[in-house]
């Protein structure tokens, strides 16, 4: 089965923007995150942020309901809120089980990851760590429905499978 890296888009310019450093996101429970949004902002699927210690991925209802039929994982849902412009979106704060199937290398990066396939077995969306950076890596069975959806803020890196 073949991988990818699922990862924000940094070229977007009108995405919103989330501080992760607020205490709501430590916390188990759904919470309201209240925002102010600029005119003509869009809201990206896949958000990743990272406070002093620890990563954050969330996603939007779209991807929740598409990445829950294929594995079970943890979620808090959230709902950004902007007032003043009267919107509110759905969103899920997940926690993703880590597997420990990264080939070590020298100077880590997105371009040259290698996993190993007997330790993934059948998993079609898992977490990894390399350095101190975290990636969520999906399966392209997922991948494929996830781009059915015509997502909005999100790239696709291959990785090799050994």
């Amino acid at each position: 089965m073949e991988y990818f890296l699922l990862e924000e888009n940094s070229e977007l310019t009108n995405k919103i923007k989330i501080n992760f450093e607020k205490d709501e996101f430590n916390k188990d429970e759904p919470f309201i995150l209240n925002l102010k949004t600029e005119k003509y902002v869009q809201f990206q699927d896949y958000i990743v942020g990272k406070n002093i210690f620890k990563y954050y991925f969330c996603i939007s209802d779209k991807f929740y309901e598409i990445m829950s039929a294929y594995e079970d994982f943890e979620n808090v849902p959230f709902f950004i809120t902007d007032i003043e412009n009267k919107i509110q979106k759905p969103y899920f704060k997940i926690n993703i089980d880590e597997i420990d199937c990264l080939e070590s290398k020298e100077n880590q990066t997105n371009k040259n990851i290698t996993l190993y396939k007997h330790k993934i077995k059948d998993k079609h969306i898992f977490k990894i760590k390399y350095n101190t950076i975290e990636k969520l890596v999906i399966s392209i069975h997922l991948a494929e429905n996830l781009l059915k959806s015509l997502p909005y803020g999100i790239k696709l890196i291959p990785v090799e499978i050994k």
